[in-house]
């Protein structure tokens, strides 16, 4: 049942950093009006992709270096899709032209979301893994 509490308390501070986001901040994109081409450039939501991020990973080393007896895939898909979720929020924040408007994008956009993806697959591959550990046990 403690991972209840650890749910709750997680859920209660994104709560909070919305609120704090929604009232702080003065405009929707930082660059007005959002020029995102097809992207969510929004404050609210790279900033939830770095939240997102920052749980994953945390959890992950805690399960790391914690004295119980956890599966190695579960971790690597939580580091995995952790660093994805950090690369997107960097796709959603910084490099957010796409070139679906006018045919002329970034060439970091691709290769933030390429590599973002390829750990995205690592995360599901290595869950897959979990899945069939448990099941054949």
């Amino acid at each position: 049942m403690n991972w209840w509490y650890g749910l709750t308390f997680l859920t209660l501070v994104y709560g909070g950093f919305v609120v704090l986001i929604e009232f702080t901040v003065d405009s929707e994109c930082l660059d007005e009006p959002c020029n995102s081409e097809g992207l969510d450039n929004t404050v609210l939501g790279w900033t939830t992709d770095f939240f997102i991020a920052g749980s994953m990973i945390l959890f992950g080393l805690h399960l790391l270096i914690s004295q119980h007896a956890v599966y190695f895939s579960t971790i690597i898909a939580l580091l995995c899709m952790g660093v994805a979720y950090v690369l997107g929020g960097l796709g959603h924040s910084i490099w957010t032209n796409s070139g679906f408007d006018d045919n002329v994008a970034q060439q970091e956009f691709f290769i933030t979301w390429a590599i973002s993806f390829t750990f995205m697959t690592v995360s599901v591959h290595q869950t897959y893994r979990f899945v069939n550990q448990i099941l054949n046990q």
